[in-house]
């Protein structure tokens, strides 16, 4: 009996002290989360005390100096934003004989466009002809417009030119050169001209022969 009182005792003892420790335990988790919630609130009140400190180190005309920047910045932003992007569209040769053009009498003196048309026709006449040829060609078409007293859209049509091609920079040069400056080969006032080794033409050859200049032959009307 006295050993299972014995027992009994040692038992409620241990218990006792096993609950005594768990509240310890947790009672000492208490204790840190609290000092660790204790040091951020500290830390934020640090931190909001030096912008504070901070921010009354400024002064007024600082303030409203950096305020005015400001504003114009972001002013300037706005209407940067606003306009409009700016477009440049170059000049392009039409090629297409089919496109109307406004007709007009010739008046000494060739337009950008039409100097842009006449490249592409040349171009598609005797992009492969010799320096000289590529000069005759031009010195035709040039002379048709003097003639017809018309433009050189009218030209294109009226003497049944060939589809433009897309000029390269020898042959814009050189045509240029012909209606700007007065280069020549001749000064016959050629009209027409054909390639032989294509096709014989007996009308072309019923015309007053001028010369023959790489693959072409040219004739000046005969009247």
């Amino acid at each position: 009996m006295k050993l299972f009182k014995t027992i009994f005792i040692i038992i409620t003892v241990a218990a006792t002290l096993a609950g005594a420790a768990f509240v310890g335990a947790r009672r000492t988790r208490t204790n840190i989360n609290s000092v660790a919630a204790t040091d951020s609130k500290n830390a934020t009140v640090r931190t909001i005390r030096e912008e504070n400190d901070f921010y009354e180190s400024v002064s007024e005309t600082e303030y409203k100096s950096v305020s005015e920047t400001a504003g114009k910045i972001t002013a300037e932003s706005e209407a940067y934003e606003s306009i409009e992007p700016e477009t440049s569209e170059p000049i392009a040769a039409t090629a297409n004989p089919s496109v109307k053009h406004s007709a007009k009498q010739y008046d000494g003196s060739i337009s950008e466009d039409e100097y842009e048309f006449i490249c592409t026709i040349v171009m598609a006449e005797a992009g492969a002809e010799p320096y000289e040829g590529i000069i005759a060609v031009t010195q035709c078409y040039l002379n048709a417009m003097k003639k017809e007293n018309a433009d050189a859209y009218t030209i294109h049509n009226k003497y049944g030119y060939a589809k433009g091609k897309t000029p390269d920079r020898n042959v814009r040069t050189i045509v240029y050169d012909v209606l700007y400056n007065g280069l020549s080969v001749t000064d016959e006032p050629i009209l027409f001209f054909y390639a032989p080794s294509l096709t014989y033409s007996a009308w072309h050859e019923s015309q007053i022969f001028v010369m023959e200049i790489g693959g072409h032959r040219f004739f000046k009307e005969r009247v």
